[in-house]
């Protein structure tokens, strides 16, 4: 209760603070560039993790599967269906056995014609419980006494150690490698053991949305993928300001764009800065970074506040990452 009533009382202030400084906030699509550049690759075949503590459970094929979805729905990389996978490496047991594991994929990835092969290492999969029976203090309504009261306090802990690795079906080298560990918790306090044991999250539940969340991750680090930026828009006493920003915010650039061109050109100072700021803003909407800079320069005559500073090393950092993303999508 403290926690959901501290929350609702932060995003008011957040709220007030935004609505105090004026302005409107929109959403930018974005597409972002991949961490790690892989020239060359095009297609992949995910093989069966190797699973080393999991405890009786078997998220090998959970996580390859898992995998080979996120990697679908991102579309940068033409995937290889799991069930030829399955039926090469039936049908060449023999010759991959007793190959370390990157030889192994990489004779593997030949044999599908793949350019790089994903598997890697499950470290840990598993989740433990535990708990005690407990005494609280509380107040009785209707007597006003001080009473106290039992209960059971349990925990479920799950946790994934996943390790993922790309190999170049080329040179059998490692061109890509990423850890993730987490963990998560379920707590619970009920007035017995068997009640509080129902009560907790499912520990494979807990287990495959952590999972799923790492393979995720890891797509978007090998590819580009799509985001979405929050960006503030200002507004001021001049009323096409924030006319310019109801536009904005239906993602309708040619309409906005002209209106804040007019009050950069003859408004109050303030005005003119706000629409020199938002201008910069219209143009990283349509990624372009130097129009963008541009706008954020002339903003920058009018003062070198914190908010137009930012923006300047946010948009050079932006310009960047647009170069690195044209430079993936054309050495693919």
């Amino acid at each position: 209760m403290k926690k959901s009533y501290f929350h609702s009382i932060l995003l008011i202030l957040v709220f007030a603070i935004i609505a105090g400084c004026g302005g409107g906030m929109i959403s930018i699509k974005m597409l972002e560039p991949a961490e790690f550049s892989l020239p060359g690759i095009k297609t992949v075949a995910v093989m069966d993790f190797r699973a080393v503590r999991s405890f009786g459970m078997k998220p090998s094929e959970e996580v390859g599967v898992s995998l080979t979805q996120a990697l679908l729905d991102n579309q940068f990389y033409k995937v290889i269906e799991r069930s030829e996978l399955q039926k090469v490496v039936g049908e060449h047991e023999l010759t991959i056995l007793g190959l370390t594991a990157e030889s192994a994929s990489q004779k593997v990835g030949q044999l599908l014609g793949a350019d790089a092969i994903i598997t890697g290492t499950i470290s840990d999969y598993s989740f433990r419980d535990s708990g005690e029976y407990r005494t609280r203090t509380k107040t009785d309504p209707e007597t006003k006494k001080k009473i106290s009261e039992r209960y059971y306090y349990a925990q479920r802990v799950a946790r994934i150690e996943l390790n993922f690795k790309i190999i170049s079906v080329n040179t059998g080298e490692i061109v890509a490698s990423k850890t993730f560990d987490k963990s998560t918790s379920s707590k619970v306090s009920k007035p017995t053991k068997l009640a509080a044991a129902k009560a907790l999250s499912s520990g494979f539940s807990m287990l495959s949305g952590m999972q799923k969340k790492m393979t995720k991750q890891f797509v978007n680090m090998i590819a580009p993928h799509t985001i979405y930026k929050s960006e503030r828009l200002l507004t001021g006493k001049d009323p096409r300001l924030k006319e310019g920003v109801k536009f904005a915010q239906n993602a309708l650039w040619d309409n906005a764009v002209p209106m804040w061109e007019e009050v950069a050109k003859a408004g109050i100072p303030k005005d003119q800065k706000a629409a020199l700021y938002n201008l910069a803003v219209a143009y990283q909407a349509q990624a372009m970074y130097d129009d963008a800079i541009k706008y954020i320069d002339q903003a920058l005559k009018f003062g070198a506040d914190k908010l137009v500073m930012r923006k300047k090393n946010e948009l050079y950092k932006l310009k960047a990452d647009r170069e690195k993303l044209l430079e993936q999508l054309t050495n693919r």
